[in-house]
Order: structure tokens, then sequence, then C-alpha cells
């Protein structure tokens, strides 16, 4: 899940990081190699939430912008993701 979350984070970071955290590392505990991590540049969030539409506009804009990208012409990413602890299903498609 941390590899996940890192790759994704640093993909939005990339087209987008005027909205997402700068992503540093993910790094496993040495007392615990199957205890992860994840490091994140912090920002003071504190202020008003955006509009859910403002929101999803900068989510379209980052796909947009990454589907020409995909090393195989696909949609889907090359390492499983997570919503919590369930799995998403992202392996590559044609739509």
């Amino acid at each position: 899940m941390m590899e996940a979350s890192f790759e994704s984070e640093s993909i939005f970071y990339q087209y987008c990081p005027d909205h997402i955290p700068k992503p540093v590392a993910r790094v496993n505990y040495e007392s615990d190699l199957l205890m992860w991590f994840y490091l994140c540049y912090f920002y003071d969030m504190a202020g008003e939430v955006p509009e859910p539409k403002e929101f999803v506009l900068v989510v379209v804009q980052i796909q947009k912008s990454r589907m020409d990208k995909s090393p195989n012409g696909e949609y889907g990413f090359h390492v499983p993701t997570h919503l919590s602890n369930l799995p998403n299903s992202n392996t590559w498609q044609k739509s």
C-alpha cells in the first residue's frame, strides 16, 4: 500500500505540483521489515475546503495529461493501489 501511495502521489505531484504535497520516500522500519511508512512535505492546510467541482477538475486534468504517457497506450497503473486496505482493480485497460 505504501508503494502505491508513493508512486501515485509522485505522479500527481509531477502533473499538478500546486495541489499535491511533494512525496519524499517510502521506507520500511528497521525493526519490522514488513512495516512501511510514507513521507511527504508538510503543508498547513488550515483554510477553506475546495469546492467538489474544483477538486474533481484537478483530478481530471491530471488523468487527461497523463493518458498519452502510458507505457503501453492503455489506462491503468503499474502497481496495485488500495482504498484503505481494499485493493483496487487497476490493471491496464484499453478504455
